[in-house]
């Protein structure tokens, strides 16, 4: 049908355009150039204009003037359609543009706001990497870092800590006053502050113990017979008896609230005397409903407590254990029967000794020793180098000379930080696989075994100003991203120079250089550093800092006669504008360039 009814629209076309010859013969070039047009769509209007100034010729060839001027009409028509579609075009084009402008500023203003985003995520304090502190619908809870909340932990308290890196907890108060220590998988302690019940009426905290009461009073007896005031005495008796009166009601208050609550229990006897808490563990242990809720105890900075009593023992579901700061000469030998012990923690106090029972405690995690024993007091390396499931290990302080080379089985370590006196590092250390933190700013070590390579999880390394020689295997560690050299200020360090492999420290994102070193290792691969620190050093050449574009903080001595003037040093700055410069001159004092002449 449709060739049909084209067919007889061309026989009229092409009839009326017979008609309108005024030549004596018929021009069937012509003729056919006009069905060629007639088959083409408007998709090619380039051929059907190249068709009709064909036709025009044709025409001109048959002296058909109508025809020619038909063929002109129809290129005339055929250009104002093409001006049509044109602008619709153009017309098109300008919507397309506008809206491409308005993407482009919702896309910049959500890049902005991804970027001031993240600066608020890197700012942040992640404990492990993985949680921090957050506040949402005016309550604390914790959040990673895609800002996801930890599904163990809600946002339910009105007042929270960060986690602490070392104890794994984090401080939290609810909507009802208690007080909560919390670790990343939501287990909760309450924590029970004896010494918050110990204060005046005006909220002073009273740090009395009722033997001190008893001398006072006495004292104050004494001065009665030579003539003191008697209201004076009378108020500071009545005082004195308020403070006693306070004591004993926050035993019982305390038995009474422990009895009641059917949380785990953190106890928290911190700076306390020794005789009051020895009464309160006392009163706790006749509780056995209490004394099985019992998981963490701490007893850091009690000065006068000599002892550590064998009652603690008694507290067989405890966890932890916090003698930091203590005055305690020795722990129970029975310790090991404490086998639930998760952290033991005895930093800056005059332990005499570790009793040899700690390769009992099976499940301790971590073990912090930092400055509390001398050589003596330390047992058999091999008893804590044998406890397997350690996690983080503090023998930074202490006088342990050496490390057997059974320090590789601690394949869990994940923090480790070695004795003041170490001079050997044993190979084994490699064998540390899930190590993240490594400290030996402290140790005698003049060098370090080629296994430290293997070390692939290591995120930080800190090194003593006695190493003379780096291995290139340092270049393994490629989750690496502090690496500090001691700084001791106007004492050099040995090591000349670091290996080249240095570059292969991709990760790498702060790193202070030893003030020893001649040459600048190659360090201008390392696209990811943010913080580089070379103090105290005068032979040192900087070039190609500017190249360091992720650099946010620059620390740099600046000496006299330093090939690095000045004028380098403000064109540097210019150069990474998002760079904190700190510089100083050789006696530590800051150098203002803006203000300095060169």
């Amino acid at each position: 049908m449709k060739v049909i009814i084209f067919s007889l629209s061309l026989l009229i076309l092409i009839s009326i355009e017979i008609k309108a010859q005024s030549c004596k013969n018929l021009c069937p070039s012509y003729l056919e150039l006009i069905k060629l047009v007639e088959k083409k769509g408007d998709e090619n209007a380039q051929t059907k204009l190249n068709y009709y100034r064909a036709a025009i010729v044709a025409a001109k060839d048959c002296n058909c003037p109508v025809l020619e001027g038909n063929a002109n009409k129809k290129i005339d028509e055929l250009f104002k359609k093409i001006e049509a579609e044109k602008e619709k075009a153009q017309a098109l084009s300008r919507t397309i543009l506008k809206q491409k402008n308005k993407i482009d500023i919702a896309l910049g203003e959500a890049e902005e706001a991804n970027e001031k985003n993240l600066k608020i995520i890197n700012a942040m304090e992640f404990y492990d990497g993985k949680y921090a502190l957050a506040f949402k619908d005016n309550n604390y809870g914790f959040i990673d870092k895609d800002g996801n909340p930890n599904p163990n932990i809600s946002f339910e308290y009105k007042k929270g800590e960060p986690f602490d890196r070392i104890t794994g907890f984090a401080e939290m108060e609810d909507r009802k006053n208690i007080k909560y220590l919390i670790d990343t998988s939501g287990n909760k302690y309450r924590l029970i502050n004896i010494s918050e019940g110990l204060k005046y009426k005006d909220g002073r905290k009273i740090n009395l113990s009722t033997d001190d009461l008893r001398y006072f009073e006495n004292k104050l007896v004494t001065n009665k017979s030579e003539k003191i005031i008697f209201d004076e005495l009378k108020q500071k008796l009545e005082t004195l008896n308020q403070i006693e009166d306070n004591i004993k009601l926050v035993n019982q208050e305390l038995i009474n609230t422990l009895n009641k609550t059917e949380d785990r229990l953190a106890l928290d006897l911190s700076e306390m005397k020794k005789k009051d808490i020895l009464n309160i563990l006392k009163n706790i242990l006749k509780e056995n409903l209490i004394k099985d809720k019992v998981e963490l105890l701490f007893l850091n900075n009690t000065y006068d407590l000599d002892t550590l009593p064998d009652l603690i023992l008694e507290f067989k579901n405890l966890r932890e254990l916090d003698l930091s700061w203590t005055n305690a000469f020795a722990l129970p030998l029975s310790l090991g029967q404490l086998d639930k012990l998760v952290r033991l923690d005895i930093y800056g106090s005059q332990i005499g000794s570790i009793p040899e029972t700690i390769d009992k405690l099976k499940n301790l995690k971590i073990l912090v020793l930092s400055e509390s024993l001398g050589s003596e007091g330390l047992p058999n390396p091999n008893r804590i180098f044998g406890l397997k499931n350690l996690e983080y290990l503090d023998l930074s302080g202490t006088e342990l000379e050496s490390i057997p080379e059974t320090i590789g089985q601690l394949t869990k370590l994940k923090s480790l930080s070695l004795p003041n006196s170490l001079k050997i590092l044993p190979n084994s250390i490699g064998g540390l696989k899930n190590l993240e933190y490594l400290d030996l700013s402290s140790t005698e070590l003049e060098s370090i075994p080629e296994t430290i390579g293997q070390l692939t999880k290591l995120k930080s390394l800190s090194l003593p100003n006695s190493l003379k020689i780096l291995p290139n295997s340092i270049g393994g560690l490629k989750n690496l991203e502090g690496l500090f050299f001691e700084d001791r200020r106007f004492e050099y360090s040995q090591l000349e120079s670091i290996p080249e492999t240095i570059g292969q420290l991709t990760k790498l994102k702060s790193l202070s250089l030893p003030n020893s070193l001649k040459i600048l290792p190659n360090i201008f691969l390392l696209e990811n550093l943010e913080g580089l620190y070379i103090r105290d050093n005068p032979d040192i050449q900087i070039y190609d800092i500017n190249k360091l574009k992720k650099l946010k903080n620059f620390s740099y001595t600046l000496y006299k006669d330093n090939p690095i003037n000045k004028a380098k040093l403000k064109a540097l700055q210019k150069e990474l504008p998002n760079c904190n410069f700190d510089i100083t001159n050789e006696q530590g004092i800051s150098i203002n360039l803006s203000e300095s002449n060169n």
